[in-house]
């Protein structure tokens, strides 16, 4: 098992790492394939999910639609997702009322409609986030995000052993505790407040309390994102939500709180624009 974990790393990392770095259509690529594996995940999660569902194609296809559509459009991401989702959420009713005729497909329309949101726009975010907002660099931003998360998960695991006495969540997680969650969120904050002025000293439209700020959201939205896949996973009694990556379980499994922490990011800067310029620089 380890050599595996080992060998998925050190294949697995600097693929990903490239694709980043290059941006563009390669990373879009990316994002498609990690989508689609995602898509069958999600769905072998869910109560109809234990064989292909065609509602489940019909979010796939609308998912990478999106993806594509946020390569083309750039910063009009948010609003084209929004359509996306009216029109999806029509489709599906039309599809479950007309055609098919049956009150059990129901519950699949909703589960579909929520993974539009989880992985529909969560995926369409990571690309929003690299194309940086016509503003040159969203490498430097997701980079930041990226590890952000990673200090996050690794304060509140080290926090959580040493000094976690208070359940977070018990019921989902009960390895989690409220120390190591808010160590984590300590360790989110350290993280962009250090990218932030290392990249560019000079904040544009940012102050130190408000970077601070954005790192504890950042913080939050992580641990939050990772309980909503420890859930699904905990409803559905099982331990991984798949095998992409052999030894390190699913795409699910990995990207969890990055699913919620880039859409949060893509919406703060898009509409707030709280980071600095350094972070979005080239």
């Amino acid at each position: 098992m380890l050599r595996t974990r080992i060998l998925t790393a050190l294949v697995v990392a600097p693929l990903a790492l490239f694709a980043a770095w290059q941006g563009g259509w390669l990373f879009t690529g990316l994002m498609i394939i990690l989508t689609i594996a995602g898509w069958r995940e999600f769905y072998r999660m869910l109560p109809m999910g234990k064989k292909p569902h065609l509602l489940q194609y019909i979010g796939m296809t609308f998912s990478v639609g999106m993806i594509l559509w946020t390569q083309f459009a750039r910063n009009e991401f948010i609003l084209s997702g929004v359509f996306l989702l009216i029109l999806m959420g029509t489709l599906l009713l039309l599809f479950s009322i007309f055609i098919v005729r049956d009150p059990q497909t129901m519950p699949a329309i909703f589960f579909t409609m929520g993974g539009l949101i989880y992985l529909g726009v969560g995926f369409s975010s990571f690309v929003g986030v690299r194309n940086g907002f016509g503003m040159n660099n969203g490498l430097a931003l997701l980079g930041t995000v990226v590890v952000a998360t990673w200090a996050n998960d690794s304060f509140a695991y080290f926090a959580g052993r040493m000094l976690g006495k208070h359940k977070l969540c018990a019921e989902i997680s009960p390895a989690k505790s409220v120390e190591g969650a808010i160590a984590g969120c300590v360790g989110a904050v350290l993280v962009v407040v250090g990218s932030a002025y290392y990249f560019d000293p000079v904040l544009v439209n940012s102050s130190l309390p408000v970077l601070i700020v954005f790192g504890f959201l950042v913080g939050v939205s992580g641990i939050l994102g990772d309980l909503a896949e420890s859930g699904l996973k905990r409803w559905s009694n099982i331990k991984d939500s798949g095998n992409f990556f052999p030894g390190h379980g699913g795409v699910l499994d990995r990207l969890d709180s990055l699913l919620l922490v880039v859409p949060f990011t893509y919406l703060v800067v898009q509409f707030f624009y709280i980071v600095p310029l350094g972070m979005m620089g080239k």
